[in-house]
């Protein structure tokens, strides 16, 4: 018999049920296995790319003997979020499930659990630890930079890349066109974290999942990767997470950018220049018209647009004295990146030219690099 509190089991059914697709491509794979062992109550999904095991606090349950139980995942979370009943027993039979509270009764069919493809998902030794806000970071700085169409799968992919000499962890994400990069510090001891080079390439999906998964939460979570899974785990809520990696070499994105020499430097305050270029966009509304110009002149940066639907012509003061520069800058990537930004965040911007990279930094970590429109 488990005895459980609904609100903690909707909460644990919550983060596992969030990878289990509408359709699974077989029947096991759409339900949730729960497992007692040891006084602790543990729920685990798995889509075979993810899969998410999240343990009950033991303030949270009660358990008179071990069980394990195959259940399928859209009867038990709609029935957690239905039913009013503060407390919920469940009680395993052979081929169901008998869950009962202070004024209901249920009798669910159940899977075999032993087809259930269990995951490892511990965080072995040697694994990073990372504040979760600074997780959060760098899932917020990069999301936005990778191909929106899955042309190659890297590409389609963040970057993490460990530096075990500076101890910084390192999230990259292009698609060719933009780049977006940022770093934090990440505490570490015993073998390398990431056994590959210190690089993994987390699909796009499987990064907005972990990002969902650790929301708003606090403390650290621990994270490594083998040459084919990264696994994360975050103690004070007892969740753990893996996915599968990407397979291929991921462009040199130290190399982009380098080398031209800077003869534009602006500084922006990140709230005005995002409402400016938001001013500027207005009219960016029919397919084609994606290019936002900007005319860098003594004391003021112009940004203007020129489309079908009229014209827009947008001016920023900036502390800049010297030659006349033009560079046309792509719209939705420029502002996908200023919506990643605090409104009191400061802006330098490098220009070497109109057809070079043009290069964003915010703070000592942060940089955003974005090809010129022809």
């Amino acid at each position: 018999m488990i005895t459980v509190r609904r609100q903690a089991l909707q909460n644990a059914l919550r983060k596992v049920c969030s990878i289990i697709p509408p359709r699974p491509i077989h029947p096991i794979l759409g339900c949730v296995l729960i497992q007692t062992h040891s006084g602790q109550c543990t729920l685990q999904s798995n889509a075979l790319d993810m899969a998410i095991s999240c343990t009950l606090p033991p303030s949270e349950c009660q358990i008179s003997e071990d069980a394990t139980a195959a259940v399928p995942a859209n009867v038990l979370k709609t029935l957690a979020a239905t039913c009013q009943d503060d407390t919920l027993h469940f009680a395993v039979a052979e081929q169901a499930v008998y869950i009962t509270g202070q004024s209901s009764q249920f009798k669910v069919a159940t899977a075999d659990p032993t087809a259930f493809p269990l995951a490892e998902i511990d965080c072995a030794d040697g694994a990073l630890e990372v504040p979760v806000i600074d997780m959060d970071r760098l899932y917020r700085h990069t999301q936005y930079a990778t191909a929106k169409a899955d042309v190659r799968s890297v590409l389609d992919s963040i970057l993490l890349e460990w530096d075990q000499t500076t101890s910084r962890l390192i999230a990259v994400a292009t698609d060719g066109s933009h780049l977006a990069k940022d770093e934090t510090y990440a505490s570490h001891s015993g073998p390398s974290a990431f056994q590959k080079d210190g690089r993994a390439l987390v699909p796009k999906h499987a990064w907005d999942t972990l990002a969902h998964l650790f929301a708003q939460q606090e403390g650290f979570v621990k994270l490594r990767a083998d040459e084919n899974r990264l696994y994360i785990e975050h103690e004070l809520t007892k969740t753990k997470y893996t996915c599968a990696l990407s397979d291929g070499k991921y462009p040199p994105w130290r190399a982009v950018g380098a080398g031209k020499p800077v003869n534009c430097v602006l500084h922006f305050q990140a709230g005005e220049l995002r409402q400016k270029t938001r001013e500027a966009a207005v009219l960016l509304q029919q397919p084609g018209a994606l290019g936002l110009n900007w005319q860098i002149q003594d004391g003021c940066v112009r940004i203007y647009t020129e489309t079908e639907l009229g014209e827009a012509d947008i001016t920023i003061p900036v502390d800049y004295h010297g030659d006349l520069m033009m560079v046309r800058l792509h719209g939705y990537r420029l502002r996908n990146f200023l919506a990643s930004l605090d409104e009191v965040d400061m802006v330098e911007v490098h220009i070497a030219d109109p057809q070079s990279p043009v290069i964003f930094h915010v703070g000592d970590t942060y940089k955003y690099i974005i090809m010129p429109m022809a």
